[in-house]
């Protein structure tokens, strides 16, 4: 699997409902878990995200499931961390109560 494919759950029918942003779910328990167990990553999770589609399906379908690929580059927050503790001076707040 390429890091830029769009990889989406079977089996998962979402349908926004009402004026209070409910979201129903209908899941095939099957198709689901066989994705689940596909996708676990090594901490026992397996990241999704529920994205609108632009247009609803003939049946209503409002929403969509996905499987989330991003993972923080580990180079880039140690980068970042470093920066910020190194721009962080000790400041003299003379009388301030907080």
């Amino acid at each position: 699997m390429e890091k830029n494919e769009t990889v989406y759950a079977p089996g998962v029918y979402i349908k926004l409902v009402g004026k209070f942003n409910i979201l129903n779910a209908k899941i095939n328990v099957k198709e689901f878990m066989t994705f689940l167990e596909q996708h676990t990553n090594d901490k026992g999770y397996c990241n999704i995200s529920i994205v609108p589609r632009k247009v609803a399906t003939e049946y209503g379908i409002t929403h969509y499931v996905k499987l989330n690929t991003w993972e923080p580059n580990p180079e880039y927050e140690n980068k970042t961390t470093t920066n910020m503790n190194s721009n962080v001076e000790a400041e003299d707040c003379g009388d301030m109560p907080f």
